[in-house]
């Protein structure tokens, strides 16, 4: 799991508690194999070959010293196993079968989250045509013109002001103004102004799920083409009496 602890997803379908329990880390299911003992070089060259990545990366960030010679402790410790110290470390906490040596576990290969619970604290209500508030609703019930691509001037000011040099004009452009101004390399992000705006006033929500399965972003690619992309690609094509319920999910943290 990324580094997304807390997240919001939107769940689809008549029955969404039965559709999240799917991914519930903490649903028990037929024992099978997770790792095998076969592949134990495999595992082991991959798991060091990502911790020279991540040193890398981090190495050409100009991360923290300590970070980084933490780092090349581990792949130090690593490179030092043998494949079969390495598989043994990695599968101690689970089941081997004696005569394989291959591990197994009943842990829920489709987690997404260890604990869940509809919205109402962190994520945004879907408003209603009738001005309700609320976090279940059925698709055509929602007023999108608030809720999708809305309350776009406090970001025009921004841009024009912060990007552009526009001077502000009256009280509230130069409290945006103020509240901007020293975050000028957060708006190198945007490839455009309608780029920035787009993506600041977008309807979306980390993950998508319904009966056909479970989507989250993508952390390979730019997480602003998520974001702009979410409602056509998700919203736009469900029926009108789709119900729609939005959760709030935790993920362990890691170490």
């Amino acid at each position: 799991m990324n580094e997304y602890r807390h997240f919001n997803v939107l769940a689809v379908g008549e029955n969404p508690e039965e559709i999240m329990m799917q991914y519930d880390a903490n649903l028990k299911v037929e024992p099978y194999v997770k790792y095998e003992y076969a592949r134990a070089k495999e595992y082991h060259a991959s798991y060091l070959k990502s911790l020279k990545v991540l040193l890398k990366k981090l190495t050409n960030e100009g991360d923290d010293e300590e970070n980084i010679s933490l780092l090349n402790a581990e792949i130090q410790d690593v490179e030092a196993m043998t494949p079969e110290d390495y598989y043994f470390e990695l599968v101690s906490d689970l089941h081997i079968d004696e005569s394989t040596g291959d591990a197994y576990t009943n842990e829920n290969p489709n987690a997404k989250f260890s604990s869940h619970r509809l919205a109402g604290f962190f994520a945004l209500p879907f408003i209603l045509k009738d001005g309700r508030e609320v976090y279940t609703a059925r698709k055509g019930d929602v007023d999108w013109s608030k809720m999708h691509l809305a309350n776009q001037r406090p970001y025009e000011v921004a841009w024009d002001t912060v990007v552009e040099g526009k001077i502000p004009n009256g009280e509230e452009e130069h409290t945006i103004y103020e509240n901007m101004k020293n975050r000028v390399h957060y708006f190198t992000n945007f490839e455009s102004r309608e780029h920035y705006i787009a993506a600041s006033t977008a309807f979306w929500d980390y993950a998508y799920v319904d009966k056909n399965g479970w989507v989250e972003i993508d952390n390979s690619k730019p997480q602003f083409d998520w974001v702009i992309k979410f409602y056509d690609r998700f919203v736009k094509p469900l029926p009108e009496d789709a119900k729609l319920t939005l959760y709030e999910c935790v993920r362990p943290k890691e170490n």
